[in-house]
């Protein structure tokens, strides 16, 4: 059985392949812009990794038999991750409390940490074939 698998991270590590592991060990690589078709057995549990940014699990069956997969940033957390990187400048400086900036820096490591399993999202997406 095949999927297609597609990354779209726009900006975001770009320079840089991933690798796409099956049942945690390292299959293949996927550079910026990049797809590739996969082989797979129902059950293989497909995921891409960058440095310590990992995505979620997605777990292939045979209804996705000739799917196409798209592996793209996770919105929610580059919001996020933006507005306490934005933060931990504003607040000292209007706020005069550099113990509020190490709480931040703090919260921004948490928050890094906790949040590297689901940095990319891979989902499945409709796809209209170009023949149509």
């Amino acid at each position: 059985m095949k999927i297609k698998l597609k990354r779209n991270t726009g900006f975001f590590a770009m320079g840089t392949p991933f690798d796409i592991l099956m049942n945690k060990r390292s299959f293949t690589k996927l550079s910026h812009n990049d797809s590739k078709e996969i082989d797979y057995q129902a059950g293989d549990v497909l995921r891409a990794k960058y440095s310590l940014l990992k995505s979620n699990e997605v777990t292939l069956s045979e209804e996705d038999e000739g799917a196409t997969f798209e592996i793209s940033s996770n919105p929610n957390i580059m919001r996020t991750y933006i507005t306490i990187f934005t933060l931990l400048f504003i607040f000292p400086i209007l706020f005069q409390q550099w113990l509020l900036a190490i709480f931040i820096i703090v919260f921004y490591l948490i928050f890094g940490i906790v949040m590297s399993n689901r940095f990319y999202l891979i989902k499945k997406i409709d796809e209209v074939p170009l023949d149509e």
